[in-house]
């Protein structure tokens, strides 16, 4: 969890700019291929970090 709160105050990757887009009610495009997983290591890529918010249940999606 404290992960998160890094990739929100430090702006890694811009995802603090996309989470207050979508708390606003914007939609972002991001295509997740492979989900995160406990122990997997520190996500790092935009995906990663989307997957593993997904996981810990902050960030919920919608699969078109």
């Amino acid at each position: 969890m404290d992960d998160v709160a890094e990739y929100l105050k430090y702006n890694v990757l811009e995802i603090r700019d996309e989470v207050i887009k979508m708390i606003s009610g914007e939609e972002i495009d991001i295509t997740i291929d492979e989900e995160f997983r406990a122990g997997q290591g520190e996500p790092r890529t935009k995906e990663e970090i989307y997957s593993a918010m997904i996981v810990l249940g902050f960030l919920s999606y919608y699969d078109r």
